[in-house]
């Protein structure tokens, strides 16, 4: 039996069809159709043995959340998890990290971070928390490091899936030639059920996709029609400075911000992550070392 832990989101959505239902158990906070138990990771106690832990769980937000409520998500609730496994030890766990673990290995947590910030920091000591925990009680881990991660399929809630939202209302798109890591959802599923069945070895794994290329190739590449992408001057300080409205008039008028500041400079930052030269990246998969 297997216990998926962030069943309703994105990636288990696309996993769960691969596996059979009875072979099973999702729990998450968010109530769908891929959720056995609705009740938070932190509160849920085991009432049997499970021989594979796929722990998708984990927070992610873009805007108006604290550092400690991303600690108290992605690192709190991950203790009291294991902590209730203690007396129904799984044989492997799956853990689904980020490659913006890299990055947090180099921040310190402090209650004053960002959200972009606080995220990678947590992700770092929530995969530490699995590393310790897993060595302690002698349970194999495999670690994965998804970047973004896409699918055939058009999502309207990133920054790319925006921009060729607008392109189908406009005959072209914004050339930007940033470069971005990416992880394609059916390899990594894929990857996922051969972690289940034992076909990849403990250890760590990153996940991304070679080669590396631009918002403008990626967004493109998604179309699959004729549109064009053009340079246009002066994008980015135009657009940093729309969402600095458009923050304050969501301050104002106690609304959402449907962009942000963070969002636009994640959107012109390079995450190719080419500096991880200990990465195998000639493989389908490269083992880290």
């Amino acid at each position: 039996m297997i216990l998926l832990t962030g069943s309703s989101g994105y990636v288990a959505t696309h996993l769960t069809p691969l596996l059979g239902k009875d072979d099973y158990i999702g729990v998450d906070l968010v109530k769908s159709t891929k959720t056995d138990i609705v009740m938070d990771i932190a509160n849920y106690l085991p009432t049997f043995n499970f021989d594979v832990i796929v722990n998708l769980a984990a927070a992610r937000f873009d805007y108006g959340v604290s550092a400690n409520k991303y600690f108290d998500q992605n690192v709190n609730a991950h203790i009291s998890f294991l902590n209730n496994l203690i007396d129904n030890l799984p044989r492997l766990i799956i853990h689904v990290s980020s490659v913006a673990s890299f990055d947090g290995k180099g921040i310190e947590f402090s209650s004053s971070l960002g959200c972009d910030d606080a995220y990678r920091s947590t992700k770092y000591i929530q995969e530490e928390v699995y590393q310790k925990w897993c060595n302690e009680h002698n349970v194999d881990l495999v670690v994965l490091y998804p970047s973004a991660i896409y699918d055939d399929t058009i999502r309207y809630d990133t920054n790319i899936g925006r921009i060729q939202r607008l392109a189908k209302i406009l005959p072209f798109m914004p050339k930007i030639d940033v470069k971005k890591s990416l992880t394609y959802m059916p390899k990594f599923n894929d990857l996922i059920v051969r972690a289940i069945s034992g076909e990849v070895a403990a250890g760590g794994y990153l996940t991304l996709d070679e080669p590396v290329k631009t918002v403008t190739e990626t967004s493109l590449g998604m179309m699959n029609n004729n549109t064009k992408a053009y340079k246009i001057p002066m994008l980015k300080p135009f657009m940093w400075l729309f969402s600095s409205v458009i923050e304050f008039l969501s301050f104002v008028f106690r609304f959402k911000p449907f962009v942000t500041r963070n969002r636009i400079d994640k959107l012109f930052s390079d995450t190719s992550y080419d500096w991880i030269e200990s990465i195998d990246r000639t493989s389908y998969l490269g083992r880290k070392k």
